[in-house]
């Protein structure tokens, strides 16, 4: 089971019917991609990807099949709104306060966005089967699976360029 589909399990129990995921490393946690402007939509059936046109390339290479990786559009926010229905969780400690109103200024009246707390990091935090971390020099944020023990939410995450304008606030 990949990462993603281990977390839509997570999804569903937690009563979402999706989680946006705009954290860039959680976005590499689990999808695999390098890039600096991405974001993901968790569904109880669907794994969507999202990137502008600068990384279509990048991404086919680095993301695995199991995403769908829509046509990148000018404007990430919309076509990921456009995507979104019902209860949909989102990263709260990774998101600002204007970045939620721009995200509810662009969603429809079927969309309920709702505070999921660190989904993604609690998933993070459990050693995946296979996954060796003894004598691991990776980072902590490394997407082996294999953490320190802290949470990302410790330290400022890297600004995702979806965002331009928006330093992230401590």
């Amino acid at each position: 089971m990949s990462r993603g589909e281990r977390l839509a399990k997570i999804v569903a129990e937690k009563e979402f019917d999706q989680l946006f995921v705009p954290d860039l490393t959680n976005v590499r946690y689990l999808t695999g991609f390098t890039g600096t402007n991405g974001a993901c939509l968790v569904g109880r059936d669907e794994l969507i990807f999202f990137t502008d046109f600068r990384y279509t390339e990048r991404a086919k290479q680095e993301v695995g099949s199991e995403w769908e990786r829509p046509e990148a559009e000018r404007e990430l926010v919309p076509q990921i709104v456009g995507r979104m229905s019902g209860k949909v969780g989102f990263e709260d400690a990774k998101l600002s306060v204007r970045q939620l109103a721009r995200l509810e200024a662009a969603a429809g009246d079927d969309v309920d966005l709702l505070p999921a707390g660190d989904l993604v990091e609690r998933l993070r935090m459990v050693k995946e089967p296979g996954r060796s971390c003894s004598g691991s020099r990776r980072p902590r944020s490394s997407p082996t699976g294999c953490t320190s023990g802290r949470s990302s939410a410790d330290s400022p995450a890297a600004p995702n360029a979806m965002w331009p304008g928006h330093a992230r606030q401590g």
